[in-house]
């Protein structure tokens, strides 16, 4: 229930958010890999002013310079 509340916060719609929360798996409790592929899509479903606003990873997962 957090995850959603949280995506809503960042402005992203209940049908994506809904649409990644399908391919969690069924018959087993959602693992790190599992969690970490649905903020993945999740991100880059995500507008870049809303990614810069909370300071979001680019959706590729990678760095953009710096250290």
């Amino acid at each position: 229930m957090s995850f959603i509340l949280i995506a809503q916060q960042m402005g992203l719609r209940l049908e994506e958010i809904a649409a990644e929360l399908v391919r969690l798996p069924a018959g087993r409790t959602p693992n790190g890999a599992d969690w970490t592929r649905i903020s993945t899509a999740l991100r880059r479903s995500a507008p870049k002013p809303l990614r810069q606003r909370f300071a979001l990873p680019p959706p590729h997962g990678g760095a953009t310079g710096g250290i």
